[in-house]
């Protein structure tokens, strides 16, 4: 059973390295949002036809960063749980070495 938890924690482990990877890119997006930007300038003749995909990036961009919040929240509660089951695994294996020496 012990093996079982602890491959358990390692499967959680990974997989906040992995939430925590996901908002890493969210937020690579999201400081790319300056490169989307078309200004008047560079719109040209295509200004008119751009005007109301003016707020675009911005709104992706907002998008983009709640979603790298979400992730690392994710990223957190699975790192506590994981945290968490190890420190009862460990204080479970604790106890069961006592035991067997009382024995």
């Amino acid at each position: 059973m012990a093996d079982k938890l602890q491959v358990s924690i390692d499967l959680m482990m990974h997989a906040v390295e992995k939430w925590n990877s996901a908002a890493s890119h969210l937020n690579s997006a999201v400081a790319r949002r300056p490169a989307v930007e078309i200004g008047e300038a560079q719109a040209g003749t295509f200004g008119l036809a751009l005007e109301k995909y003016a707020p675009s990036p911005g709104y992706v961009s907002d998008i983009l960063a709640e979603g790298e919040v979400i992730c690392r929240d994710i990223a957190s509660v699975l790192k506590y749980a994981a945290d968490t089951y190890a420190k009862e695994n460990g204080a479970f294996t604790d106890g069961i070495n006592k035991k067997k020496q009382e024995l």
